[in-house]
């Protein structure tokens, strides 16, 4: 799935992707994305119970939190300077994980921690009606990040087009001297 987003009533903009792998997301693109205003961005992928939450600013990463419950359902990786409120949602979650049966228990609610968290910092779910509503509008990247989705033909018309381009400037400055 392509990028998608869409202008929320506060004036917020969202952006989802179908996939946590997609390439607006690598670090340095972040990056520069935090230079330009603060955003909380959210992963999430239930077949790997992976679910992770990053508040960016300044060009930085300001603080994380993550889990991985492949790895055990009581995993909980944080990062960074974390708002006071996520200790007391980590401190439940990991109590009524407990309670459960640990790491062996059937079920993984350390998984939904990152996301709630993420949920509070912004006021959106990915279960919320903002995500079910089809006014989501696909968001292309430049030339350059689309080149590499075209055909090999249409790259080859392309670079035709371009050279015979070329060619007519160049027998214009040609009569031109």
């Amino acid at each position: 799935m392509p990028l998608a987003g869409r202008m929320l009533d506060d004036g917020r903009y969202l952006i989802v992707a179908g996939s946590v792998d997609h390439p607006a997301f690598v670090r340095r693109k972040l990056e520069a994305l935090a230079r330009l205003a603060p955003f909380t961005f959210c992963e999430l992928e239930e077949h790997v119970m992976w679910s992770s939450a990053e508040r960016w600013e300044r060009g930085g990463r300001t603080w994380s939190v993550a889990h991985r419950g492949e790895d055990s359902a009581l995993d909980l990786r944080t990062d960074g300077s974390l708002p006071a409120e996520l200790a007391a949602l980590e401190s439940e979650a990991l109590e009524q994980q407990r309670a459960e049966g640990g790491a062996t228990a059937g079920v993984d609610l350390v998984f939904d921690l990152p996301i709630d968290f993420a949920r509070r910092q912004t006021g959106l779910h990915p279960d919320a009606p903002e995500f079910d509503e089809p006014c989501f509008e696909q968001l292309r990247g430049g030339f350059r990040e689309r080149w590499h989705t075209l055909p090999l033909l249409a790259k080859l018309a392309v670079g035709i087009l371009v050279f015979y381009a070329f060619m007519a400037l160049a027998g214009l400055l040609y009569r031109a001297l």
